[in-house]
C-alpha cells in the first residue's frame, strides 16, 4: 500500500514547475549573458535591479523568468524563458552574449530611450523567441531579412525607434506560428507593405506615420481576427477595398492622413465593433467621393467627409461685443 501511495504522489508531481519555488541549477552561459546585459545596458542606473549581479540565483533577478526542465521531485534544472525590462531606463547597447539565452521566448526591452546601436543581427539566433519588443528606443539600422529564422515569433514591436529601410517580405514567410502583433508605427521605413505580412491571425497591425506607400490590397479582408488597424499618416493611395468590411472584430480603425480616393465602401457598415474610427481629419489628404452614401458605424460618422475634410463643427453662438452690462 505504501508503495502505491508513493507512486501516486510522484505521479501527481508536476514535471515542470516555477524555478523560484525549487532548488535549481542554470547553465552558467545564460547567467553570463544576463551579466553582460547589465554591464552593457547601464544596469547600475536601472530603475529596478533587485538581485542583479548578486549571488542570488539568476531566476530571482528582477524581470527574469525561467522555465523548469528535467525535473525530479525537489530539484529542477532550467533555462531563462523571459527577460522583461521595459521602461527600466536601459542605456547602452545589446551584447552579443544574448545569443546564449538559447531557450528564451520573450525579450522585452522597449520603452528605453537610451538603448542605442543597431538592431542586433545576432538576435536571429534566438529561434524560440515568440515576443520581441524593442520599441520606443534609439535602436537604428534596418529590419534584417534573416529575421525569417524566428519561425515562431508572433509579436514584433519596433515602434518609435530609428529603424529605417523597407519591410523585407522574408520576415513574414514560412512561419510555423503566424504573427499576432506587428507594431511598426512611427518608423522611418518606406516602400510597400509585403502582401504576405497580412496574416489572417493578426490582432494588431500598426504602420502609422511611416512612409509606406502603395495601395491597401484586398488581402486586408483576410485579417478576420484584427482588432486594431493603425495606418494614419502614411502614403496609401487608391481606394479603400470593399474587403475591409470583413474585419468585424475591429475596435480601432485609423486611416486618416493618407491619399485615398473614391467612395467609402458600403461594407464598412459591418464594422459594428468599432469604438474609435478616423477616416478623415484635419490632416487632410484623403479625398473621398461626394456624397458619402455608405451607412457609417456610429464611431465613424463624426470623422468622415468627402473632399478630405472632416465635417464642419456647429457654429458658435454670437457674443455681442463689447459685452452688454448685466441688467440692473
Amino acid at each position: 500500500m505504501l508503495a502505491v501511495l508513493t507512486f501516486s504522489a510522484l505521479a501527481q508531481t508536476p514535471l515542470v514547475a516555477p524555478l523560484k519555488q525549487q532548488p535549481h541549477t542554470m547553465p552558467s552561459a545564460e547567467c553570463d549573458a544576463l551579466r553582460a546585459l547589465y554591464q552593457r545596458a547601464g544596469g547600475e542606473k536601472w530603475r529596478r535591479s533587485t538581485n542583479w549581479m548578486t549571488h542570488e540565483p539568476c531566476c530571482s533577478w528582477f524581470g527574469v523568468e525561467c522555465l523548469a526542465a528535467d525535473c525530479i521531485p525537489g530539484f529542477c534544472a532550467g533555462h531563462v524563458r523571459e527577460v522583461r525590462l521595459a521602461g527600466n531606463s536601459l542605456v547602452g547597447t545589446l551584447p552579443m552574449e544574448l545569443t546564449q539565452l538559447s531557450m528564451i521566448e520573450e525579450l522585452d526591452l522597449g520603452n528605453s530611450d537610451g538603448l542605442s546601436g543597431t538592431l542586433p543581427l545576432h538576435l536571429v539566433h534566438l529561434t524560440r523567441l515568440r515576443v520581441l519588443s524593442l520599441g520606443h528606443s534609439a535602436l537604428s539600422g534596418t529590419v534584417p531579412p534573416a529575421m525569417s529564422g524566428l519561425e515562431v515569433l508572433n509579436e514584433l514591436r519596433l515602434e518609435e525607434a530609428s529603424i529605417s529601410g523597407t519591410i523585407p517580405p522574408e520576415i513574414c514567410a514560412d512561419r510555423r506560428d503566424a504573427m499576432h502583433v506587428l507594431g511598426l508605427d512611427r518608423l522611418p521605413i518606406s516602400g510597400t507593405m509585403p502582401t504576405n505580412c497580412y496574416f489572417s491571425t493578426l490582432h494588431e497591425l500598426g504602420i502609422s506615420h511611416t512612409d509606406i506607400s502603395g495601395s491597401l490590397p484586398p488581402q486586408i479582408g483576410e485579417l478576420v481576427t484584427l482588432e486594431q488597424f493603425r495606418a494614419e499618416g502614411t502614403h496609401f493611395s487608391g481606394t479603400l477595398p470593399d474587403q475591409i468590411g470583413k474585419l468585424t472584430r475591429l475596435d480601432l480603425l485609423q486611416v486618416d492622413g493618407n491619399r485615398f480616393t473614391g467612395s467609402i465602401p458600403a461594407a464598412i457598415e459591418n464594422l459594428n465593433s468599432l469604438t474609435r474610427c478616423v477616416l478623415t481629419s484635419t490632416l487632410g489628404e484623403n479625398q473621398f467621393s461626394c456624397p458619402i452614401t455608405a451607412r457609417l458605424p456610429p464611431a465613424c460618422s463624426r470623422t468622415a467627409d468627402c473632399a478630405g475634410f472632416p465635417p464642419p463643427s456647429p457654429p458658435l453662438p454670437l457674443v455681442p461685443w463689447p459685452p452688454r452690462p448685466p441688467p440692473s
